[in-house]
């Protein structure tokens, strides 16, 4: 995560591996840059996907 990231693409968790909490570290700090001013969009992973493809028909 980054001053330059625009997008953040999330998917499934494995909840073991998030050591007690519901979001990745990626996902609550896109959240805190968003909550400073950063636009930065969470799409799931599958909305990802329809967006790509949505793309590529268009090519």
């Amino acid at each position: 995560m980054s001053r330059k990231t625009t997008i953040l693409v999330v998917g499934g968790q494995d909840i073991s591996r998030l050591g007690g909490k519901e979001k990745s570290s990626k996902h609550l700090k896109a959240e805190e840059l968003n909550e400073a001013g950063q636009e930065i969009r969470i799409v799931g992973e599958s909305d990802f996907l329809a967006m790509v493809a949505i793309g590529r028909s268009s090519e």
